[in-house]
């Protein structure tokens, strides 16, 4: 048999793996869209649902569900660039990055869940009689090109509100958007023939000339286009929240035991009552009560709850501190206990650098292409970002005493001291020094009193 050019033995065979090698990286996506939202639910303290604890025993008509949500306060701690704003070098950018105040905003919450679901998409928007907006996608799909599996050239993005429509109210369940450096729709998953474009991209094509979202990842791509989600910390919390509910009945089957009866059938031992005011009959001579005096080992449970919440702080770490006493460790002592924090944050800026560097030219793309208003952004400026140091609480009698120790000395100076601690010219510090010290030797009236009658008396014994 002789096939037709299009469907010869060796493309049929090769459209057949194609085939189930995309239905098995569309089965990745769905468990990897099931972690994240898990993820998610745990970071937005969705805990106490019967999805999470129901199957472990623990049902919501039982006793008051107990969840601690040690996902969003570890995330919050382990997030460190954003936490301030970071400067950069490109004035123009930097008053656009203030006048839209939103924008340091939403970096900072793109890292959090940057760190908490592997990698986000970020897209910088600007809609017209709006403003600038700045979308966080934590679901798409990624689309990928021959040869390279690692880094996305597009993205499908279920939308879940009509943003273009300020009045709309309906949640949209079933219109994706899809992104390439040249196209721009909105489409339907469940009919391809519906798709909608936007007025800046007629009939799907945009001309920014570069794909106008930003996949911000939790690492450097090695063996799988995006790290997986926090699973270990979710799963963490989960077996925490579980244990602290068996904690919590284990203190109510003790507080109520648990009584039985022998020898009595069903419907007569409805007709029992219980209780310190009570007296119980049984009929039957056979008939027995007691209780089966639970003995929850109570104690064995709160020690596993401290061992999972401090092995999973370990793994990210963050230090825990059990004491009351509310003392402040010097700042050495807590740069010792934070150093892998530290590292890791290290770690975490070149990658931030180069999003930032990526973010600028969406955004220099659309002012170009929209002709907008306002601090305009120069096309192939290469940007500088300085995230701010970590401030780590210091002890003022430890930093007081190595101040003197480097004065007496002789290992810095009191400019130079001055110079760091204010962010001061060496100009500035002995202009500044000469000043306090003239204002700190001049004397009150009072002062200046006692001091003349000093030296009247001295000189009338002289």
């Amino acid at each position: 048999m002789i096939f037709p050019n299009i469907f010869r033995p060796q493309d049929l065979s090769k459209q057949i793996v194609l085939d189930n090698l995309a239905t098995i990286r569309d089965e990745v996506v769905k468990q990897d869209a099931a972690q994240v939202n898990k993820a998610v639910d745990f970071y937005n303290n969705i805990q106490n649902s019967d999805d999470y604890l129901k199957q472990y025993g623990h049902e919501s008509t039982e006793i008051p569900l107990q969840t601690i949500n040690i996902t969003k306060k570890i995330i919050d701690k382990i997030s460190l660039l954003y936490k301030k704003p970071p400067d950069r070098n490109n004035e123009n950018y930097l008053q656009w990055a203030q006048e839209n105040k939103s924008f340091d905003i939403s970096l900072k919450v793109a890292e959090r869940f940057k760190k908490l679901t592997g990698g986000v998409l970020y897209r910088p928007v600007y809609l017209q009689d709006i403003g600038w907006r700045f979308f966080i996608d934590y679901e798409f799909k990624p689309h990928f090109v021959d040869g390279d599996p690692l880094n996305p050239v597009a993205y499908s993005i279920p939308i879940k509100h009509d943003v273009t429509n300020t009045n709309a109210k309906t949640i949209i369940e079933d219109w994706h958007i899809f992104v390439s450096d040249k196209l721009f729709f909105w489409f339907s998953k469940s009919d391809s023939r519906k798709v909608k474009y936007f007025d800046w991209a007629p009939n799907g094509e945009h001309n920014l000339g570069l794909l106008p979202v930003v996949f911000i990842r939790n690492g450097f791509p090695v063996d799988r286009w995006k790290p997986y989600p926090a699973n270990d910390l979710i799963e963490s919390n989960q077996a925490i929240n579980v244990n602290l509910n068996n904690l919590n009945l284990g203190i109510q089957m003790q507080a109520f035991d648990q009584p039985f009866v022998t020898g009595v059938r069903p419907d007569e031992a409805k007709e029992i009552q219980m209780g310190p005011t009570k007296i119980i009959t049984l009929g039957d001579s056979d008939a027995t009560v007691g209780s089966l005096g639970f003995s929850p080992k109570l104690a064995e449970i709160y020690e596993s709850i401290k061992f999972e919440f401090e092995a999973i702080h370990r793994a990210y770490n963050v230090n825990v501190d059990w004491s009351m006493s509310g003392d402040v460790s010097s700042g050495f002592a807590l740069t010792v206990k934070n150093i892998d924090l530290m590292e890791s944050r290290e770690d975490d800026i070149a990658l931030a650098q180069l999003y930032e560097q990526q973010i600028y030219d969406i955004v220099q793309a659309q002012q170009e292409a929209f002709k907008l208003k306002g601090p305009k952004l120069t096309k192939g400026e290469k940007l500088q970002v300085v995230f701010s140091e970590m401030n780590l609480p210091i002890n003022e009698d430890e930093d007081r005493k190595k101040i003197d120790w480097e004065l007496t000395n002789n290992a810095t100076t009191v400019y130079k001291y001055m110079m760091n601690k204010y962010n001061m010219s060496e100009e500035d510090a002995k202009r500044e020094w000469a000043e306090n010290k003239a204002i700190n030797e001049e004397l009150t009236p009072r002062q200046a009193e006692i001091k003349k009658a000093f030296d009247v008396t001295t000189n009338n014994n002289k």
